[in-house]
């Protein structure tokens, strides 16, 4: 239905392509300036920016699949359909603590407030994995030239 289903394998290994885009954005920088060293403190800053330009890319794939979804296939109701069966779904699995969160759900404020946490964790997941990846290309381009 979206981006996410249209390519289930890239779904499962996003975060790793979140370390390796790091990575190799500390990779290019070196081969782009001639530096021998690349402190780890200058991966993470081109890390996080690797991070925050995917996760601008991500976000505009998904929002465009996601809009043609809506708009050009008339899939409208069958996404709203399949969101609160998976609602009610997870509402039986925990009844105790579900029954707010699945009646807060049901109303467009709800689903906005769920889209944004949603895209908020993605972005913070983005920014600190490539972080981390830009920090683990620095750190082991450095052993590799001594």
């Amino acid at each position: 239905m979206t981006f996410g289903a249209l390519l289930p394998p890239f779904n499962m290994v996003l975060p790793l392509w979140m370390l390796v885009g790091g990575w190799i954005t500390v990779t290019l920088y070196r081969r782009r300036t001639s530096a021998l060293l690349v402190p780890a403190a200058t991966g993470a800053k081109l890390g996080a920016l690797a991070g925050v330009l995917g996760f601008i890319y991500v976000s505009i794939i998904v929002g465009a699949v996601f809009a043609v979804e809506v708009s050009v296939m008339k899939r409208g109701d069958e996404i709203k359909d399949l969101f609160k069966a998976q609602i009610q779904q997870a509402a039986a699995s925990n009844p105790a603590g579900a029954q707010a969160l699945t009646q807060m759900l049901q109303t467009p404020e709800g689903v906005a407030t769920l889209v944004i946490s949603v895209m908020f964790v993605l972005f913070l997941l983005f920014l600190l994995l490539s972080c981390a990846g830009g920090v683990f290309g620095a750190s082991f381009s450095r052993q590799r030239t001594r």
